[in-house]
């Protein structure tokens, strides 16, 4: 698995993100109390489909750790990353907090989202 790690700046923090593989662009958001190794198992088979696009999100792993910490602005950066990203809209998933940040707080009325999954995504005040 042959992959390269770009350091995108979105709303003036690094966001690290591997891309791997090609094909339709895939965006993999992972959960807490991890980082975008949380994949590289799924990212081994999926690379052979697509252009797997996994970032770490702020406050986690080695990435920025300035400004708030929450679902509002994990989305926000999610949004300005897939504005620099160089493909069209993304199929999306995200487990845990990752699916809790996106899609509904990643409206795909943008165009920048064609299909999300979310796994695993239970938030404090959301009903079972």
């Amino acid at each position: 698995m042959q992959s390269q790690t770009h350091t995108f700046i979105v709303n003036d923090s690094p966001l690290p993100c591997l891309q791997v593989g090609s094909g339709e662009p895939l965006l993999l958001i992972h959960g807490a109390l991890a980082n975008h190794t949380l994949w590289l198992e799924h990212i081994e088979q999926l690379s052979r489909h697509y252009t797997v696009y996994a970032p770490t999100l702020r406050h986690f792993g080695e990435t920025g750790k300035n400004g708030p910490f929450g679902l509002e602005t994990h989305a926000s950066d999610l949004l300005a990353l897939l504005e620099q990203l160089p493909c069209g809209p993304v199929h999306l998933a995200g487990w845990s907090y990752g699916g809790g940040c996106c899609p509904d707080r990643c409206p795909d009325g943008s165009g920048a989202i064609h299909k999300p999954l979310s796994g695993g995504a239970r938030l404090p005040g959301c009903p079972r």
